[in-house]
């Protein structure tokens, strides 16, 4: 497919392969798995769009962007998730990238291009995209902040960085009997699903579908990068996590729970015990994903903040997710975002 050459003649847009796009967003640097080739994989399946597009100088890669087209009933729009991989300090590159993609938008009849960026939050980095006339988004679409351990360490200098409740629970489960089994077989996504069922009803969020699920799994259990984690107590499962390991660090994507045994601290144990196997498994970060926001009161996540927070580690804060406006079309979009916004509690 042929787009308009962009007037910055010295940074060249173009697709790249899977070796060269692994080859640069295995980096340290970023700390997500949105921006790797198997979630490209994924968003195809779901029947998205999907360019992975190198930014290049000369023949020196500068950069990486995954982009999706989405076309949902509110409209058709561009979507960069946790991404583009791309140095702010070049904002040559980033005009490039975005007179790209407002030909692809062109192209695709999409009212507007969606960032959803990893770019560490800062007063800079907040300036830079409103310079690029970008405007915040009425809705986050992945994570704005995460929570990120250090699994470098040592089994016992972990353990004692944690929370003294953390730790005690940790303890009390293995004392209970609680037995945690992993596995990459997809059978066991029914077991996980049914869990995850019980914990929709009692916390009252939106689900992911069991299809979404089920093909996210497939994704990136192609490439050994998934696992689903159970929390055994008297055979039953009273806690689950399906783990996302890409870019030298494991990710906490989904969870769930049931309230069977209250007692029993399953859920403990299960983080342990996936923390472990990102150590085996020779990864430098465990990524607890999304957490709160600092100093606000009564958000939806504040007990699974609490929880994450228990094991140690450190938050990191991204610019939330920028809109580049293109059609009046996406005031509609920002209307009912909005009002999803005020729904759910995150307002």
């Amino acid at each position: 497919m042929r787009f308009p050459r962009n007037k910055y003649t010295m940074i060249q847009i173009r697709e790249i392969d899977k070796k060269l796009w692994n080859s640069y967003a295995v980096s340290e640097r970023f700390h997500t798995f949105l921006h790797s080739w198997n979630w490209g994989e994924f968003q195809k399946s779901l029947g998205h769009v999907v360019r992975r597009l190198g930014i290049f100088e000369d023949s020196h890669l500068l950069g990486i962007a995954l982009i999706v087209t989405v076309r949902a009933r509110r409209g058709t729009f561009l979507f960069c998730p946790h991404g583009p991989f791309l140095d702010i300090e070049r904002r040559d590159a980033y005009e490039a990238l975005l007179s790209f993609l407002r030909g692809a938008a062109q192209l695709d009849k999409a009212s507007f291009i969606r960032l959803s960026p990893i770019t560490k939050l800062s007063q800079q980095s907040l300036d830079f995209f409103r310079l690029l006339d970008f405007r915040r988004a009425p809705m986050h679409m992945h994570t704005d902040f995460s929570w990120i351990l250090d699994v470098r360490n040592s089994e016992d200098a972990l353990l004692h960085a944690m929370r003294k409740t953390t730790r005690y629970s940790i303890r009390k489960a293995q004392k209970e009997g609680v037995r945690i089994v992993q596995s990459c077989d997809r059978a066991e996504l029914s077991a996980f699903y049914k869990v995850y069922a019980l914990t929709v009803k009692r916390q009252h969020f939106v689900p992911f579908s069991e299809e979404y699920i089920s093909k996210e799994f497939d994704a990136f259990q192609q490439d050994d990068h998934i696992r689903i984690f159970h929390a055994y107590y008297r055979d039953q499962v009273l806690s689950s996590a399906i783990v996302v390991f890409t870019a030298n660090s494991g990710f906490y994507h989904h969870g769930a729970s049931t309230l069977t045994f209250p007692k029993i601290p399953a859920a403990y144990l299960l983080q342990w015990e996936i923390i472990r196997t990102c150590r085996m498994r020779g990864y430098s970060w465990y990524n607890f994903w999304g957490i709160a926001p600092e100093n606000i009161k009564h958000h939806p996540w504040e007990g699974t903040t609490l929880f994450k927070k228990g094991f140690g580690g450190f938050s990191e804060a991204y610019v939330p997710a920028q809109d580049y406006v293109l059609e009046r079309k996406y005031w509609l979009n920002f209307a009912i975002e909005s009002f999803r916004r005020w729904k759910r509690g995150f307002d």
